[in-house]
């Protein structure tokens, strides 16, 4: 058997593998989802505690506002007014 042969080989059970795997994965998906046709109460009790949770993320999320003050922007950092009125950055060139 030549090189290239046993790569092919090689290339075709990991391939045979990876599709065993995916397969398994989908068992997985059709026990979950069989398991939440027959008792649906644990999907509205797992969706109530997320929504739970999320809710006051979510709100705060809604009413965060950023202010800046532009007369901060221009400031070193060690707090002295910036001379160049540039802004916040600092080109540093490199030769």
């Amino acid at each position: 058997m030549t090189t290239s042969e046993e790569r092919a080989l090689e290339a075709i059970r990991h391939l045979q593998a990876a599709a065993l795997e995916m397969i398994a994965a989908a068992r997985s998906v059709l026990d979950l989802a069989e398991d939440l046709v027959v008792d649906p109460a644990s999907l509205l009790a797992l969706a109530a505690a997320a929504s739970e949770l999320a809710g006051p993320i979510v709100e705060r999320a809604r009413t965060a506002t950023r202010v800046v003050d532009p007369g901060l922007a221009c400031r070193r950092s060690d707090g002295a007014a910036a001379s160049s009125g540039r802004g916040p950055i600092e080109h540093i060139h490199v030769s």
